[in-house]
């Protein structure tokens, strides 16, 4: 019986991997996903505003202002900025050691790592303040470049979209 039992278990898993394997393996081999290079579609333009029969001189513009930004943003180097970040979080441990190995409680010792932490999470806070507005002045600039109509269906379209996410 307990055999039975075991490979009715074995062959209920082996099918259930087999068909869950399936599709899964044909669209990493060769069948493009669903989106799959969707935003190459999009002519280099914004999410939506493909649908906005732009003419040839308002994608122009459109691109050169999103090009103007690309530009202004200092160039990311994710590999050091995470090294950087790793040797803070390592100096913090660190310092947080001593003061837990320490015979008595440093409070100003403490205390300074604590303002050094909250002075750095302002200038997060500031730097991300401050993406956020040049990020809304080129969505600005680029809601200029539309006509009052393809500014109304954009807007319409926005509105849409915010209706389908809100439901339940």
């Amino acid at each position: 019986m307990k055999k039975i039992t075991t490979l009715a278990l074995a062959l209920l898993i082996g099918a259930n991997f087999a068909t869950a394997a399936d599709p899964v393996a044909r669209d990493h081999q060769g069948a493009p996903a669903p989106h799959h290079h969707q935003h190459a579609k999009r002519d280099g333009l914004p999410r939506g505003f493909e649908q906005l029969n732009l003419s040839e001189e308002q994608k122009a513009k459109i691109r050169a202002i999103a090009q103007s930004d690309r530009a202004a943003r200092p160039a990311a180097d994710k590999s050091a900025r995470r090294d950087a970040a790793k040797q803070k979080m390592q100096h913090r441990r660190e310092q947080e050691r001593r003061l837990l190995d320490a015979r008595h409680f440093d409070e100003q010792a403490a205390q300074k790592l604590i303002n050094e932490r909250q002075q750095e999470r302002l200038a997060m806070q500031q730097q991300h303040a401050e993406r956020e507005l040049q990020m809304l002045k080129k969505r600005h600039a680029i809601f200029q470049v539309l006509t009052p109509e393809q500014q109304r269906q954009y807007r319409q379209m926005q509105n849409e979209k915010a209706g389908k996410r809100s439901r339940p």
